[in-house]
């Protein structure tokens, strides 16, 4: 089972989100920064997503161990995973830890129209204003 996430953009530690679903909260650890395997799209709309396509960069983020139930039903609930076609799917995907280890991490994925700005190098923390 799968219980390692990859976030890359307001809920990795100094972000808006991080103090809210991540930070002192029982069963999660942040276990360090890594970057996908796998090369994705990030934009900006006010906030980061990534899409499949095109595949311009490999992202970078932190890893969290989580093993509380109700910590990862409100991470869905704030990235609105909802398993439909559009909007945010939550997915399995490789990350090489700073460390050079490689784990299966869960990520929310975009689908649906881009609607915003390219964050060049895949990086939401080194974006102008970041």
């Amino acid at each position: 089972m799968v219980r390692h996430f990859f976030f890359y953009g307001t809920l990795r530690p100094g972000q808006r989100n991080h103090a809210v679903f991540l930070d002192g909260r029982p069963g999660v650890i942040h276990v360090g920064g890594g970057l996908t395997v796998e090369r994705f799209s990030m934009l900006a709309a006010g906030f980061p997503y990534v899409l499949r396509e095109p595949a311009r960069d490999r992202i970078r983020g932190d890893v969290f161990l989580i093993r509380s139930a109700r910590a990862v039903r409100a991470l869905d609930a704030l990235e609105g995973h909802t398993g439909r076609a559009e909007g945010y799917r939550r997915e399995i995907v490789p990350v090489r830890m700073d460390q050079r280890v490689q784990i299966p991490c869960w990520t929310y994925i975009h689908y649906g129209s881009p609607l915003a700005e390219p964050v060049p190098g895949g990086d939401w923390l080194s974006r102008p204003g970041g």
